[in-house]
Parts: structure tokens; C-alpha cells; sequence
């Protein structure tokens, strides 16, 4: 019901719906591999992350400034898949050999439909499509852009703290408690998810996978694997469910 959403979405949003694709990804990794994809199927359930942004989207106001700012939201998360989530479409095709008989990567479809926008037409046609909903965002007017930034900034935060929740799943508590650690005060490193959940490193239990830290450390060291295709599989998932919380809100369907 928000006029500046109902500009932004009224010629994109039917291109940008891929609901069913995230259905058959999930689908495919399930029968690819079902216990880490049951795994990653369970976290995206469980994932602080994505449940507070889903909390959002839900309560989003329908009109407001506030309203208008969803369009930080819809700028994330599709110029993000029509930009950058190529490379990782690829990557993906690559990694787990997803082209089919007799074609290329860029031809695979089973495992990376969701980064498949072919309601707007072939690859050539994205960079034209992306350029044009730039230009659609440029003419709006808001009536407070420095909340649209904002939640920009939001969301891109929103987004990097589910991401750090998926080393956890994929890497174990230990390997990914090094990863994200920072230095503190005393010279020591500490990890800040873990701090934030008020978690030991030494002796707490990963609020996401259920791990004790002392466990993953005596545990073999993460190696590239089915495990990652649980990687993928909760990055559908998680995605899935930002998909289906966020589309009611511009266009009441998925």
C-alpha cells in the first residue's frame, strides 16, 4: 500500500519472484545430501539472525517513512543476487560439478535455481535490468533519505550476521570462533559472537549447532565437502524464509 514500494515493484517484483526456484534447490540438496541439508534445514529454523530479520520484515509498516524505507531492503537483496550472486552462482556450479552432460557451468540449473532470474532473460540482460532499477530508486521521492540509508546499512549488517552464523554450522565452533576473532583489550582474542551470547570459548556450547568448543576443537578440521553442500543448502533455506517474509510486504505473494 506504500506508493514509493508500489514504484519499485510494480514492473520488477513478478521478474524478481523465485520462491519456487529456492523450493527445487531445497529439493535437489535433499536428495544430494540429506543429513547435512536436514542440518542446514534445522539451523535456518534456529538462526538468530534470520529470525530477528524475518521479525522485521513482518511488522513492517504499510505507510510512513518508515514504509518507504523497505526499498533499502529490496536494493540489498536483489541487486545483491543479480550482481554478486552470479559469482557465486558459478563458484557453486564449479565446486560441486552441477553443469550438465554436455554443457557448461553457466548452464547449470539443478542446486542453483535461485540464482536464476529468467524472467528477465538471459545473463546478457541483467546488467540493463540492474541499471534501470538503480534509475527507478534515484527518482524516488522519499520523504527521509537518510532512513533509507540507513536501513541499508541494516540490512547489509543484517545480512553479514547470518553469514558469521554459517561458519559456525560448516566450520564448528572452534575453527569459526578463530575466524571471527578480534583483539580485545588485554591482548587476548576473543570471539564476538560467542561473547555476545555470553558463551566461553573454553567451555560454552555454540548456540547454533549445539557444539561444545571444547569438543570442535579435538574434532578433525573442517575439510570441503558434503558439509559444504549444507553450506549452500542453509543458504537457500535461510533465504527461503527472507523471501517469503519480505513478498507479502511489496506484493502479496510469493
Amino acid at each position: 500500500s506504500c506508493p514509493v514500494v508500489r514504484e519499485v515493484c510494480a514492473d520488477t517484483q513478478p521478474k524478481l519472484r523465485r520462491a519456487a526456484a529456492l523450493d527445487a534447490d531445497l529439493a535437489f540438496y535433499r536428495r544430494k545430501a540429506p543429513a547435512a541439508t536436514a542440518r542446514a534445514e534445522a539451523f535456518a529454523t534456529r538462526s538468530k539472525a534470520t529470525t530477528a530479520y524475518c521479525a522485521l520484515l513482518d511488522a513492517w509498516p504499510s505507510s510512513g517513512p518508515r514504509a518507504e524505507a523497505l526499498v533499502a531492503h529490496l536494493y540489498t537483496r536483489y541487486l545483491g543476487d543479480l550482481s554478486g550472486g552470479q559469482i557465486l552462482r558459478r563458484a557453486v556450479a564449479r565446486a560441486y560439478d552441477l553443469a550438465p552432460p554436455g554443457g557448461t557451468q553457466l548452464d547449470a540449473k539443478d542446486g542453483v535455481a535461485f540464482y536464476d532470474f529468467h524472467a528477465i532473460g538471459p545473463s546478457t540482460k541483467l546488467r540493463r535490468f540492474k541499471d534501470a532499477y538503480r534509475a527507478t530508486l534515484d527518482r524516488l521521492d522519499v520523504a527521509d533519505p537518510d532512513l533509507v540509508v540507513s536501513e541499508a546499512v541494516d540490512a547489509f549488517r543484517r545480512n553479514t550476521a547470518l553469514l558469521k552464523e554459517l561458519d559456525f554450522v560448516v566450520l564448528g565452533a572452534a575453527a569459526a570462533s578463530a575466524r571471527h576473532a578480534r583483539p580485545t583489550r588485554g591482548g587476548a582474542a576473543a570471539c564476538p559472537f560467542l561473547a555476545r551470547e555470553g558463551i566461553s570459548d573454553a567451555s560454552g556450547t555454540c548456540p547454533v549447532t549445539g557444539q561444545k568448543a571444547s569438543e570442535a576443537r579435538a574434532a578433525p578440521g573442517a575439510s570441503f565437502g558434503l558439509r559444504d553442500v549444507g553450506l549452500v543448502a542453509v543458504l537457500v533455506a535461510a533465504m527461503f524464509l527472507l523471501i517469503r517474509a519480505v513478498t507479502p510486504s511489496v506484493s502479496g505473494g510469493p
